[in-house]
């Protein structure tokens, strides 16, 4: 217990000193796409349709279906995945690829929640995304800024500015706050979605 005890202090440290500017960029970054996006969907309805159509085909080509029911494992391996590509392409430098994954991420959020409050209004979107949305979008958020962190990282070292942790070291950091921070998060996101979610959307449109 000392030892994971003593394993968070050091990610704590590594948030506050690293990723706590990064994290707040991403989340300003992020729901700015996702207002925005929702705003430009809203006044062009052909454009939002076709949106998400597509949409739905991408979710639906995930397969992450068991007899009929979301699988909170395939879930769960699925943003895993994701949310590790998002943050390893800050490796690319000068790029900034982890923000376009996030505005990627904030797009879908806006289009879906423009075509879900056209059809079911704000309850429906609302019971949709905040049960497992709680966990998952710090989880996105905080794998983006991760991503931004080594773009950031990888561009001091090209220009060979003087860099506080060896290459090494920062990506111990950087696996150990995943871990750590971020898996829990998805685990946490992947059994609401699976089991909770449902259940209040069932709720919610009984009620309507």
């Amino acid at each position: 217990m000392r030892l994971i005890g003593s394993q968070y202090r050091e990610t704590g440290a590594f948030f506050r000193k690293k990723l706590a500017f990064p994290t707040l960029f991403c989340t300003l970054f992020f729901f700015s796409v996702v207002f925005l996006s929702g705003w430009v969907f809203q006044q062009n309805q052909e454009l939002l349709e076709q949106a998400t159509e597509q949409i739905f085909t991408l979710f639906e080509g995930k397969n992450l279906e068991i007899e009929g029911h979301i699988s909170p494992l395939l879930l769960l391996a699925n943003n895993l995945i994701a949310s590790a590509e998002g943050m390893l392409l800050g490796l690319i430098p000068f790029l900034f690829l982890p923000l376009v994954t996030l505005a990627i991420n904030a797009a879908v959020i806006g289009g879906l929640g423009a075509y879900s409050i056209q059809l079911l209004g704000w309850r429906f979107i609302l019971a949709g995304i905040l049960p497992h949305g709680i966990f998952e979008l710090p989880a996105l958020l905080l794998a983006g800024a991760m991503g931004v962190r080594l773009c950031l990282e990888m561009i001091r070292r090209i220009l060979r500015k003087p860099c506080t942790h060896t290459f090494p070291e920062l990506l111990m950091e950087t696996a150990r706050f995943f871990l750590l921070i971020v898996t829990p998060l998805l685990v946490l996101a992947g059994l609401a979605e699976g089991y909770l979610t449902p259940l209040v959307l069932e709720l919610v449109m009984g009620g309507i």
